[in-house]
């Protein structure tokens, strides 16, 4: 990050044509070097019922956070799919200053 960050929002979609019908997600964003992650939004989830096949929430936030400038970001997803093509996925965070 350029600048340090006191919120993000967070933007998730699947990126494949693949459904996602009944699937749970959780998401982990945090900050820091391979190995010593600082994790500041953990388990947060977002699903698809059946039927709808669209990832639910779609944006989340402004969330409270506190990252440095210059860190680096990562994300993690884990869910109940075990189709990989399935668990491919578009996220957008925006940070806000």
């Amino acid at each position: 990050t350029t600048f340090s960050l006191k919120a993000i929002g967070i933007l998730i979609d699947q990126t494949t044509a693949a459904r996602v019908d009944n699937s749970q997600w959780l998401l982990d964003i945090g900050y820091g070097p391979n190995g010593s992650e600082e994790t500041v939004v953990a388990e947060l989830m977002f699903s698809a019922g059946s039927g709808n096949d669209e990832m639910q929430p779609v944006s989340v936030g402004p969330l409270a956070v506190s990252i440095p400038a210059g860190a680096q970001l990562k994300a993690r997803v884990s869910c109940t799919f075990t189709n990989v093509t399935s668990r491919n996925l578009n996220l957008v965070l925006v940070g806000y200053g």
